[in-house]
């Protein structure tokens, strides 16, 4: 679930410069732009090289202050502060889904924060967020987006295109840490067909 919060100082909005940098940035030319290579580069080193701020968090406190279900979890917050941008991780996040939630997040900063909004917040539902009903089309819409820039940035073009069986998609979902759904919903999208 997407929630976006926008917060401002005195008589006008507080601008977050970064945000303006990575303004409509795609995946592919984010890579191009900080030399990310998909197996060697960590999502975090690259947001240190972008002098995005990356930390480990317990989100409990907050989860229990907003009321989070108890089957839900926050996995991630990017949080601007004035010209100071930062991605906090829940210190539940296994190994394997760091990089997946942390390019998500980036995702939400060039594709859908404002330089003036002051964070979003991403919650782990144990539902599949995009047959839940509370959620509008907008959000649902905004989710997708985020998926499929994470992993446009996570997974090579060339692995991307060559997954065509459920087997290929399911190798390089494991490969490159990416959860299967997200691979399989991005293929849909872009009507490769699957052969099995």
């Amino acid at each position: 679930m997407c929630r976006n919060f926008r917060f401002s100082k005195g008589g006008g909005p507080i601008v977050c410069k970064k945000i303006q940098e990575l303004s409509c940035l795609k995946a592919g030319e984010l890579q191009k732009q900080c030399g990310l290579s998909f197996k060697s580069d960590s999502v975090c080193d690259l947001l240190k090289q972008m002098e995005i701020d990356c930390n480990c968090v317990d989100f409990a406190p907050l989860e229990q202050q907003i009321r989070v279900n108890a089957d839900n979890h926050i996995l991630g917050i990017a949080y601007s502060n004035g010209d100071k941008l930062s991605i906090l991780y829940s210190q539940v996040l296994s190994s394997k889904s760091l990089n997946y939630v942390l390019a998500h997040e980036l995702a939400h900063c060039c594709l859908h924060m404002l330089p003036t909004s002051k964070f979003h917040v991403e919650l782990m539902t144990s539902n599949d967020i995009y047959s839940n009903p509370f959620i509008s089309e907008s959000e649902i819409e905004k989710e997708q987006e985020a998926d499929r820039f994470a992993v446009e940035l996570l997974i090579p073009e060339t692995q991307l295109q060559s997954a065509k069986s459920k087997r290929e998609k399911q190798k390089i979902a494991k490969e490159y840490n990416v959860p299967i759904c997200v691979l399989v919903n991005y293929h849909d999208y872009m009507g490769v067909e699957e052969n099995d």
